[in-house]
């Protein structure tokens, strides 16, 4: 499906959002405002957000997640936000979903973010150069 040359990112999350919320107890709550952009970069913000996605589920105990994705300037802006347990991102070393998501990042010279308070969720958010 990503490898089309058509690929449409915003089908695609809605897709994703409504496999999540079949198999899991998570609300995942969209608001895309996503340009066409070329297939290199809607691959790697769908990994980015399918792994942002997936460590809510696996980490959080989050009932609904909020994905917003849209542009700003000249910029893509990605924001996860979870009504989750939180974490003390001082305190916790990143795992491989936070690496790879690191990683997938700097390849398309952007940054990533992460603020979260014990008890009262997690909001990663990440921002692209379009």
């Amino acid at each position: 499906m990503m490898r089309q040359s058509q690929f449409d990112l915003n089908q695609a999350l809605i897709a994703l959002a409504d496999q999540i919320h079949q198999r899991y107890p998570l609300r995942v709550q969209l608001d895309i405002k996503l340009p066409n952009l070329p297939v290199h970069i809607s691959h790697q913000l769908y990994c980015i957000i399918q792994e942002g996605l997936t460590n809510v589920q696996k980490h959080a105990n989050a009932t609904v997640v909020h994905l917003y994705a849209y542009t700003k300037n000249t910029e893509i802006w990605l924001e996860l936000d979870d009504d989750g347990i939180g974490f003390n991102p001082n305190e916790t070393t990143a795992g491989f979903g936070l690496q790879g998501m690191q990683e997938r990042i700097q390849l398309l010279n952007g940054q990533f973010s992460i603020h979260s308070v014990e008890g009262r969720g997690t909001q990663l958010l990440v921002r692209i150069p379009q």
